[in-house]
């Protein structure tokens, strides 16, 4: 496991996952202010990728937030999955014991660009991935005339295999201002 006890060390952890980690896995060591930077999620930043086959660049390892808060997360970047993980994919995939508090997701009107797949925690969740106590607070997510967006995770998708099966348990979305043109809701597109 990476230990990460700063705002750097998040982001190291994140272009690590992008680059060639995509199974590593991570315990938050304490709370972190991003101060509302730019993020650029970990798990398939690749804006050409497709949901069929073998997804080399989603995040299959575990996040384990250990109880504590990452705050002020502002995704304004080009990715067709978008949210502090962007995708997702297989059973080795778990996010737990984590809270993002002051989520920020602002999209334009270029679905072009926009992106796919948008939710706070988790854009696109793929296959078997575990979620478990995570804990969404203040989330506003603008993405006029997009589908699947939701104040947790943008959308679920079977893609790993045949009658896969996520696990989402004691987590909870308050105060979220969700915009999209349909596939919305306050937990899942």
């Amino acid at each position: 496991y990476y230990e990460i006890t700063s705002a750097q060390q998040l982001k190291w952890f994140a272009d690590a996952v992008n680059s060639d980690k995509s199974s590593a896995n991570a315990r938050l060591m304490n709370d972190i202010d991003l101060n509302k930077k730019p993020w650029t999620p970990m798990g398939c930043q690749n804006h050409s990728y497709t949901l069929s086959g073998v997804d080399k660049c989603a995040f299959y390892g575990e996040f384990h937030g250990t109880g504590h808060t990452v705050s002020n997360l502002n995704v304004d970047i080009v990715a067709d999955a978008k949210g502090f993980i962007g995708k997702t994919l297989g059973k080795e995939a778990s996010i737990k014991e984590l809270t993002l508090k002051n989520v920020a997701i602002p999209l334009n009107d270029d679905a072009e660009i926009q992106g796919k797949w948008v939710g706070a925690l988790v854009g696109c969740m793929g296959g078997d991935t575990n979620v478990s106590d995570c804990h969404v607070e203040n989330v506003t997510i603008h993405a006029p005339g997009m589908y699947r967006i939701g104040g947790l995770v943008g959308v679920w998708t079977n893609t790993s295999r045949q009658n896969a099966t996520a696990t989402v348990e004691n987590c909870s979305v308050k105060d979220a201002t969700l915009t999209a043109g349909y596939a919305i809701g306050g937990f899942m597109g």
